[in-house]
């Protein structure tokens, strides 16, 4: 029997000045391309594919943006603010688009939401190495980034060292969750003394603290059961779910008797929980708040973060139209996901018809 593989996915931005093959590499590598005919990439062009790297496959969500030639002009973009790693471009027979990665990939590291203990890692990709192989170049890129920057000297028409920078950048991804994984296991700050135990319902638990003693949940949320109902009536009535993020930081608890259909396409249970029902996220837009609001959770005691508005795909149904919020309640942490009214996409798209229609110009007689 095959053994089935791990799965995680991991979003990554292709930056760069313009022209310099960002979207010629991306295309080798997903589609094994080139096409000779230069296009002008506007906007942002998403490409998806899949690696296996260290015994897990690792789906690659890779957003081809815009270059610009001035890194002032840098993009304010959802994928930069949740890249979990960079593909820096340059071309070797223009020198001066080394400087121009290096002011992107500083003005996306500004953006960045993540809240792992390193940046996001990046490598750099002196392209078009068929046209042209100079190791001044590539010592100088050395010299901007750094000795311990990985270069690689690549070629889009050839396909040279293309899949291996891919590669080894979603190595780095990986090793970076690693580090993440371990440092949870050790739980510091407002986590457990000992690591959570899958096996372990206990280890679930959230703990009553003396310093949470005034904020107990029968002072936040109705113990009694008449109480506990119209309570839940009216998260139904706003077609909202609150969650408690436990100690260890990986499960929540819902405050509802009840989680909407809805909302199973964004959280799951974890199985075998007599004690209590938990749970975790899985939705794509989910995981992205998540590491926000968790930094934002290490920071504040009292307040809410909220994300703005975020779609997500819910199967058989129209797509969702959510807003998630992270608040506190003195040291208790919780999660709010409303989902907003059904008619909201339409009505936004309305209203940017509407803006459209106001910059037409008129017609000719």
């Amino acid at each position: 029997m095959t053994r089935s593989l791990s799965s995680k996915s991991k979003t990554i931005c292709l930056l760069g000045a313009s022209g310099v093959g960002k979207t010629s590499l991306v295309k080798q590598f997903v589609e094994k391309v080139f096409d000779e005919n230069y296009r002008t990439t506007i906007g942002t062009q998403l490409y998806d594919t899949s690696v296996i790297c260290d015994e897990e496959l690792v789906k690659l969500n890779i957003y081809d943006l815009a270059g610009t030639d001035d890194p002032r002009q840098a993009h304010h973009d959802d994928s930069l603010e949740n890249a979990e790693g960079y593909i820096l471009v340059a071309d070797v027979t223009r020198p001066d688009t080394l400087d121009v990665a290096n002011g992107l990939i500083s003005a996306a590291k500004e953006q960045s939401i993540r809240s792992d203990t390193d940046d996001p890692p990046f490598v750099l990709l002196v392209n078009k190495q068929d046209i042209l192989q100079s190791s001044a170049v590539t010592k100088r890129a050395l010299e901007l980034f750094g000795d311990g920057t990985k270069v690689f000297e690549t070629s889009a028409k050839t396909g040279e060292r293309v899949n291996a920078a891919f590669e080894y950048l979603a190595k780095q991804m990986l090793e970076i969750d690693r580090r993440c994984e371990s440092q949870t296991e050790q739980l510091t700050g407002d986590d457990r003394d000992t690591p959570m135990d899958l096996a372990d319902p206990k280890s679930y638990e959230v703990p009553i603290l003396e310093r949470d003693l005034e904020y107990n949940s029968s002072s936040i949320f109705p113990a009694e059961k008449e109480e506990r109902a119209l309570f839940n009536n009216l998260f139904e009535a706003l077609d909202s779910l609150v969650l408690e993020r436990c100690t260890d930081g990986h499960a929540f608890r819902s405050m509802r008797d009840d989680v909407p259909d809805w909302a199973l396409c964004l959280i799951e249970r974890f199985s075998n929980q007599p004690h209590q029902e938990l749970w975790t996220e899985i939705a794509v837009s989910l995981k992205q708040f998540m590491p926000k609001a968790k930094n934002w959770w290490n920071e504040h005691r009292t307040g809410k973060l909220c994300s703005g508005w975020k779609a997500e795909k819910w199967e058989g149904h129209e797509t969702l139209d959510l807003e998630f919020t992270a608040t506190a309640i003195g040291y208790r942490k919780w999660l709010v996901i409303k989902r907003l009214a059904p008619n909201l996409r339409a009505y936004l798209q309305h209203i940017q018809d509407q803006k459209v229609d106001l910059h037409r110009q008129p017609s000719e007689s």
